[in-house]
């Protein structure tokens, strides 16, 4: 159907016959993906000429960089075809800095108690659970949800110790943490 125009795709649709006496052309692709590795060592211009370079090269030797944007029905807008899928920038130690995301969670949660305590007049005690592990007593706790976020949080956040981006920005990673404090 791909090379019928608009009025013949009408007329087809309407069940009326189409003379059709195009030649056809045929066209075969196929997906080539590149893995860069190590551009954390890159600073943004290095990696911004790497990509320029890639692009120029793929260019230079007759393949298509991008989208392909061709209506796979004349006249028919397809919004999945209007995604950015040329680029995906992923961070590959994820494990590692929800690590450091946890940690600094932790140290939050207890200045936050603290202070909290500190106006209340009471005494903050020693943690007692962290993400809900552990016995709490009733009446001598202070819980204190913290969350934080390396950059904006991420609803589509992956388990494993890969995070991918479209956008060319920092990739968040997020970790929240439930802590619960005795009162002495």
């Amino acid at each position: 159907y791909s090379s019928l125009n608009a009025s013949q795709m009408q007329a087809m649709m309407q069940g009326m016959a189409v003379n059709n006496t195009q030649t056809q052309n045929l066209s075969v692709s196929e997906s080539l993906k590149l893995r860069l590795t190590g551009i954390e060592k890159l600073n943004t211009q290095e990696l911004l000429e790497t990509i320029v370079r890639i692009v120029d090269s793929g260019k230079d030797a007759g393949v298509i960089i991008g989208n392909d944007t061709t209506p796979t029905i004349p006249g028919v807008y397809n919004p999945s075809k209007a995604r950015n899928t040329m680029a995906t920038f992923k961070v590959t130690n994820v494990q590692k800095l929800k690590e450091a995301a946890y940690q600094k969670a932790i140290e939050n949660a207890r200045a936050q108690a603290e202070q909290l305590a500190r106006l209340t007049g009471v005494k903050l005690g020693k943690v007692i659970s962290i993400n809900g592990q552990g016995e709490t007593p009733r009446g001598s706790t202070v819980v204190y949800n913290y969350g934080i976020t390396q950059g904006n949080s991420s609803d589509g956040e992956k388990e494993h110790d890969e995070q991918p981006s479209a956008v060319f920005k920092p990739v968040p990673i997020s970790a929240v943490v439930k802590v619960t404090f005795s009162i002495e």
